[in-house]
């Protein structure tokens, strides 16, 4: 951007080339953060299609998300939780997209970076053990969890 800025200027000669770079940072002077705005733009708009539905179940979600890249059985206080990662949508994410539930199905949490962001704190407490687990058992695992409830 900037080259192409102070290309307009190389007519002008050494002076008119001088002057366009202080114009650029000048504007950077008054508007420092304007690269930070431009992330947080760019954030918004890219992790608003990961913000999951409102009270969406475990079983709703499998079929909005379609292809979550891991999943895991968290086991915390005697009880247990599930939590799905997925693609990374910040600029600068230091951890993919995560989403919690409780062993009923129900979303407990969502955040945009699971790197920095912890949502539910809990769930990534030292006290917390994370199990590897596949989609597809999560998903025999509601199945049963729904037949139970129906008989």
């Amino acid at each position: 951007m900037l080259g192409k800025y102070v290309s307009n200027f190389i007519g002008y000669g050494l002076f008119g080339t001088i002057i366009a770079c202080l114009g650029f940072i000048l504007v950077l002077a008054i508007r420092p953060n304007l690269i930070v705005d431009a992330l947080v733009t760019l954030d918004s708009y890219r992790c608003n299609k990961y913000k999951p539905p409102e009270n969406i179940s475990i079983e709703r979600f499998l079929k909005w998300h379609k292809k979550p890249l891991r999943a895991n059985r968290i086991n915390y206080k005697a009880e247990f939780y599930f939590h799905f990662s997925g693609d990374t949508c910040r600029v600068l994410a230091s951890g993919p997209v995560g989403y919690s539930f409780n062993s009923k199905g129900e979303l407990i949490g969502w955040t945009e970076d699971s790197g920095d962001f912890h949502i539910p704190k809990f769930i990534y407490s030292k006290d917390a053990i994370w199990e590897r687990t596949t989609v597809g058992w999560v998903k025999d695992y509601i199945r049963k969890l729904e037949n139970s409830k129906n008989n």
